[in-house]
């Protein structure tokens, strides 16, 4: 009886030595294709970087700091949020209410990401006030599913609805020849 008990603790080890290679070499390979990832990231990053150091028209330059902050807030939030509100300062300085609207709209990304709600709230309801007054069909309801995301956040799952429910009926009356990204934008919100 003993000499089973030993083979079969030595079985166990053989099976969890082998399921730990197994696991390394999994982790070992989505740490390869986050890398990739993250360095697709960085080089986008550096040619925007370098792009702002060359003299450009102000609403490019707001443009390409919004650009930055996209491509670099998922490895470098704060940086990110850094250049996004240097983005926001421009567009207001010379009255670019696109360029504002898309700087609030990336701060309360990036805000989100950092779990900062409510402050993103604030800034998705300022986007979306924007957006109503540029009349843009797409920016108000891809600011409603930004602003239902983040109440899901916050635990306030009726609001969440509610505005989930206002881009579907906004989607089911937008007009578009990109019959693709209004899918997209239905998928969006179902996904949600």
């Amino acid at each position: 009886m003993q000499s089973l008990c030993i083979n079969f603790i030595k079985f166990k080890t053989t099976t969890n030595h082998s399921f730990v290679k197994k696991t390394k070499f999994l982790f070992l390979i989505l740490f390869f294709f986050i890398s990739i990832h993250t360095y697709a990231d960085k080089y986008e990053a550096d040619s925007i970087y370098h792009s702002l150091q060359r003299n450009m028209e102000d609403t490019l330059r707001v443009k390409a700091l919004r650009d930055l902050s996209v491509s670099m807030y998922t490895y470098s939030p704060d940086s990110a949020l850094q250049f996004a509100y240097e983005a926001l300062f421009l567009a207001k300085k010379i009255k670019y209410k696109r360029g504002i609207s898309n700087s609030k709209e990336i701060i309360a990304v990036i805000l989100t990401r950092m779990g900062n709600y409510n402050k993103a709230l604030n800034y998705y309801i300022d986007n979306l006030k924007l957006e109503e007054s540029m009349k843009s069909d797409d920016g108000i309801i891809c600011a409603k599913i930004n602003i239902g995301i983040v109440y899901t956040y916050l635990l306030d799952y009726n609001k969440a609805l509610e505005n989930y429910l206002l881009a579907d009926s906004l989607v089911n009356t937008f007009h578009t020849n990109d019959k693709e990204y209004k899918e997209n934008l239905r998928y969006s919100i179902k996904l949600n």
